[in-house]
């Protein structure tokens, strides 16, 4: 936890220095760690794997951009540089050109073996169709990444027999986790609906918020994937 801790504080260092980098590091670093697999898809090579990885990974995040009006990004991100929005869009337009390979070579071919990821392509493609961006991400992270997170390792937790923590202290830890999100939300909530008439105070506040994501995105990342094979359904120590 310590490591964690002091990971978290050396990326927000850093990063706090250019959030421009901030915000493209963080799209980079979702779109990998939207994509693991957890066994939902093993292709017998790696590539193959990687590619499905980068395709359901990257479309909640580089479908984002694509329903953003100019004249919206434009007062919320002024500390970007001029062509981030048009960067950030070409990097869409990579991910729409991967997703028609995987589409052709394997997601039409296989649909069956890959329905997990068209569950998620087809849930993210609906929210963004119908839901303004910031909402149809916040859906997609916090009615569905987040809590099937929580439950992957509370599965891996019955599965192994063991727990790290007792029963009472593992639901303290549970309420306190869970208090404190529900303040920081609500403080978040609070903020964006403060009156506009300090633009420049609520784009500052939004440029913290990505290099805050983008520090605890990386740790997160790192832990995740070391881990990522005991989170799977079936997993063998051996």
């Amino acid at each position: 936890a310590g490591l964690y801790l002091l990971a978290v504080l050396a990326v927000g260092a850093t990063l706090s220095l250019n959030p421009g980098a901030a915000l493209f590091a963080l799209i980079a670093m979702s779109a990998w760690h939207f994509g693991e697999g957890y066994g939902r898809w093993a292709p017998t090579r790696p590539v193959l794997q990687i590619l499905t990885r980068v395709v359901v990974g990257g479309a909640p995040v580089l479908l984002f951009p694509w329903t953003v009006p100019e004249g919206t990004s434009s007062p919320l991100l002024p500390w970007l540089s001029v062509g981030a929005l048009q960067a950030w869009r070409g990097v869409g337009l990579l991910w729409l050109a991967l997703f028609f390979i995987w589409f052709a070579l394997f997601g039409l071919p296989q649909p069956r073996a890959h329905r997990y990821a068209w569950a998620e392509l087809v849930g993210v493609g609906l929210l963004n169709l119908s839901l303004s961006p910031p909402m149809a991400f916040a859906l997609y992270f916090g009615a569905y990444h987040a809590p099937v997170h929580i439950w992957r390792v509370w599965r891996s937790g019955l599965d192994r027999r063991s727990a790290t923590l007792p029963g009472p202290a593992l639901w303290w830890a549970i309420a306190a986790v869970a208090a404190l999100t529900i303040l920081l939300g609500t403080m978040l909530w609070k903020s964006l609906h403060e009156p506009t008439a300090q633009p420049a105070g609520f784009a500052d506040s939004v440029r913290w918020l990505i290099v805050a994501l983008a520090a605890l995105t990386l740790p997160h990342l790192v832990l995740i994937g070391t881990c990522a094979r005991m989170l799977s359904p079936v997993w063998n120590p051996d």
